[in-house]
């Protein structure tokens, strides 16, 4: 069973609490296990995806009450990207340069993931990069979607505009993503 660090948990908790009425309602819809999981989890802690799930969904229906939920996972990444990986530690990475930044991926997924491989494969000069995870047993679409939204994120800081995504499947062991622009 793949684990995940508890960061994308901790950013869901900034988002509600800078809205006190969300962040209450949202506190009032979870179980009391899950309350005080909620409230006490650290970056490092490692969550299985059914309580990412389980914690995540709630506040994304609070945050983008709108939009169908495939779409907010996809915004929910991208403020993971621009709350977390734009800033501290990670924001010197943006110094290397593009192409060196996401040949990196791979690193960045195993600092939050005990499970999978992310390769990139492409260039700037290009405008394109496809993204392969493998050895990851299923993704659902909430990783999913937040992936996508993540790497959406990435490329708008490092290109100016957001850029175009699909999903390939060409073979069935390993998901593809082409990010293009």
């Amino acid at each position: 069973m793949p684990k995940y660090k508890g960061s994308g948990v901790i950013v869901l908790r900034e988002m509600l609490g800078e809205r006190t009425e969300l962040l209450e309602t949202y506190l009032q819809q979870l179980s009391s296990e899950d309350r005080i999981l909620f409230t006490a989890l650290l970056p490092a802690t490692k969550l299985s995806i059914e309580d990412t799930e389980r914690l995540m969904a709630p506040g994304f229906k609070l945050l983008w009450p709108n939009i169908p939920i495939e779409r907010q996972y996809i915004e929910f990444g991208k403020q993971l990207c621009r709350r977390h990986l734009l800033h501290g530690l990670y924001k010197k990475l943006w110094d290397m340069g593009f192409d060196s930044i996401v040949r990196k991926t791979n690193i960045v997924w195993r600092q939050y993931h005990d499970t999978g491989d992310l390769s990139a494969d492409g260039s700037a000069k290009s405008r394109k990069w496809v993204f392969t995870l493998s050895k990851f047993p299923t993704i659902s679409p909430l990783h999913f979607g937040l992936l996508i939204g993540f790497l959406l994120a990435a490329f708008e800081s490092l290109n100016g505009s957001e850029p175009n995504y699909r999903k390939d499947v060409f073979d069935r062991d390993n998901l593809h993503v082409v990010i293009s622009w």
